[in-house]
């Protein structure tokens, strides 16, 4: 028995047997095959690869939840990338985080008397 947990590798497994089986279903009811989530991961995992994508790299991405985001995940991981989705809340707040002055810490911010520290 193959001890790969990668989840890649799971979908893949279980594609030997029912590779035309339905897999993923969207919300607007479009089915994906496990034969759809191979292929299409695929060309995910070869689109960033092209884009000079190596082992290890951090690919992070803007997405909602859907099945696109599933095969990108699932690209990243036959490539050997990293996949950090990104929320619609990150960024609006990441320009309001990046163009503020980091934090000071002080002991009065912990509730501690400054003659402590």
């Amino acid at each position: 028995m193959d001890n790969n947990a990668n989840f890649y590798a799971v979908i893949a497994r279980r594609r030997a047997s029912n590779a035309a089986a339905p897999c993923i279903e969207s919300d607007s009811g479009e089915i994906y095959s496990f034969d759809d989530i191979d292929r299409l991961s695929a060309r995910y995992a070869h689109a960033l690869l092209a884009l000079g994508c190596e082992v290890n790299d951090r690919v992070a991405a803007q997405v909602e939840k859907s099945p696109q985001a599933v095969f990108l995940y699932l690209g990243c991981l036959r490539a050997g990338c990293v996949f950090l989705p990104m929320r619609r809340l990150i960024s609006v707040l990441l320009p309001t985080a990046v163009n503020r002055p980091p934090p000071t810490a002080n002991a009065s911010a912990f509730g501690m008397p400054e003659s402590t520290v």
